[in-house]
Formats: structure tokens, C-alpha cells, sequence
């Protein structure tokens, strides 16, 4: 994951190690459109079935790329994607300040949630508000994993660490991976973490790790989808992003989100009700 700097659109070498999907034969090079998504859209298994939900309607190439917000914002700022979707207000903020950002509209949204080990050694299991769990985790000095990557989820981590008045110390692992693998490595070392709430569901059944029932502000994870101007997206794209921007934010994409994990999960895995469009 840290090597993003490199060529991100090399498919065929980077697929197993950043997830990029592409689709489509060489004569519809000029149709193709990249979309950069957070590791969590993939790691809750929503990412491949909605892009294929894509493919369907569109005769075009959807390339797609998960990363950490943070690289996904700088993806866009080198003008290598067309479409990034995000849940990191600071960097949505960075490009919309940049004037980069053609439309934008937040799409949907779930909650970030504490996990750790059944035995609580932090006893943090009638803590319910975020800054008094992560109080405790510091004063016991237990082991906490962290992304350590800017992403969306690390930001919201640090924020979190802020507003408790703590410095990170010895007690934090950072591994700079995504939501799943640092999700596993929590698990590995018995240790808490912060994660979406989409992620731990779909992994769950795998973990020894429980939810813990924080609540508050910093639990809300909206995640937005933003289009980047013409001039600035990739060679090839041509009016087909804009298009596809269009079907991911209408009705039938939105029943299609609410709708995955349903089925297999027994509760939908975002949400996309009273979510309107960005001022």
C-alpha cells in the first residue's frame, strides 16, 4: 500500500495487492473510467458486486482501485482518477479546496465502532463514550493496532486520541494496511482497534474480537463520492464518469446499497436513507 506513488493503473502486477478490478476488452480503451475507492467499500464486499452492477448498465471499462482515503485524495490531486469515493472530511475538504471537484454528494453511510479482545483487559465495557474507552486503553496501557495511514478511519482515530487529551504511546501498533488486514492484526495481537462497522460485520464470524458499545459523534462514517473535473481526470474517460457519477448516486444504486448483506448478513451493511446532496 505505500507504494501508491508508483503507476496505480497497472492492473494486471497491482491486482492482488490493491484490489484494482478492470473490465472491458482493448477497443473500449477510450470509454474506460477509474474509479479510487476507501478499503473499507472492498473489505465489507461491497466494491466488486456494485462495479459489476456497473458494468451491466454501462458499455464501458470501470477500473477500480481501493486505497486508504488519504492516498485516494492524492490519486486524484495527480489527475489519475475520475471518480473517488471517500469517508475522510479532511481530505474531501483538501480537494474541494483545490477546486478539482466537479459534483460531489455524500452516497451513504454506516458507524465506526471499538473492537477488542472478549477479555476487556482495558475494562472499557461500560464505557460509553469514545474519549473515556480511550482514556482507559492508555492508563492500562493495552494494546491498541492502528492503521497509521491517513485514511479515513485513522483520522478519525487521531481525532478521537485529541479529544481524550492523549498522545499515542508505546501501546499503538501502527501497520499501514487496510480496514480488513489491520481488523486481522488486532485480532492476532488481542488488541483494540477502530473499524467500520461494515468491515467487522463481514469478518466477524472469523475474529475473537467483540464490539464494545461506544457511542457518539465520532461514530458517524459518511462516505462521499466525488467527481474530478474533466481537465483534470484521466485520458480516456470522456463524458462516461460523468455518467457513471449519475448511476451511483440514483435510486437503483442507493436500493442496491441498502440492500447488500441483507441476505447473508441478516442487516444491511450501509445506509443510504435521508441522505441528500452536499450544499
Amino acid at each position: 500500500m505505500t507504494t501508491v506513488g508508483r503507476r496505480a493503473w497497472m492492473c494486471g502486477v497491482l491486482a492482488a495487492a490493491w484490489g484494482c478490478r478492470q473490465r472491458g476488452g482493448p477497443d473500449s480503451e477510450d470509454r474506460t473510467v477509474r474509479l479510487v475507492a476507501t478499503t473499507s467499500v472492498r473489505d465489507s464486499g461491497l466494491l466488486e458486486p456494485w462495479a459489476d452492477w456497473l458494468d451491466a448498465r454501462f458499455d464501458a471499462r470501470i477500473e477500480v482501485l481501493a486505497v486508504g482515503s488519504g492516498q485516494a485524495a492524492d490519486l486524484a490531486i495527480r489527475g489519475e482518477a475520475d471518480l473517488v469515493l471517500l469517508h475522510a472530511p479532511l481530505h474531501e475538504r483538501r480537494l474541494l479546496d483545490q477546486g478539482i471537484v466537479q459534483r460531489h454528494q455524500v452516497l451513504m453511510h454506516n458507524d465506526f465502532i471499538l473492537v477488542g479482545p472478549a477479555a476487556d483487559p482495558a475494562r472499557i465495557g461500560d464505557a460509553t463514550d469514545w474519549r473515556i474507552a480511550f482514556q482507559r486503553i492508555a492508563a492500562a496501557n493495552s494494546p491498541f493496532v492502528s492503521r497509521g495511514d491517513q485514511s479515513g478511519t485513522h483520522q478519525r482515530e487521531m481525532k478521537i486520541w485529541e479529544a481524550a487529551g492523549i498522545s499515542p504511546g508505546s501501546w499503538v501498533s501502527r501497520t499501514g494496511l487496510g480496514q480488513a488486514a489491520t481488523l486481522r492484526v488486532a485480532d492476532e495481537l488481542s488488541a483494540y482497534a477502530i473499524v467500520d462497522r461494515a468491515t467487522f460485520l463481514r469478518h466477524a464470524a472469523n475474529l475473537a474480537l467483540r464490539e464494545y458499545a461506544v457511542r457518539g459523534e465520532e461514530s458517524r462514517n459518511e462516505y462521499r463520492l466525488m467527481l474530478i473535473n474533466a481537465e483534470r481526470r484521466p485520458m480516456g474517460s470522456g463524458g462516461e464518469a460523468s455518467r457513471v457519477f449519475d448511476a451511483m448516486v440514483d435510486s437503483s444504486s442507493r436500493e442496491f446499497i441498502e440492500e447488500f448483506g441483507r441476505a447473508e448478513l441478516g442487516t444491511s451493511l450501509f445506509e443510504v436513507k435521508s441522505i441528500g446532496a452536499a450544499p
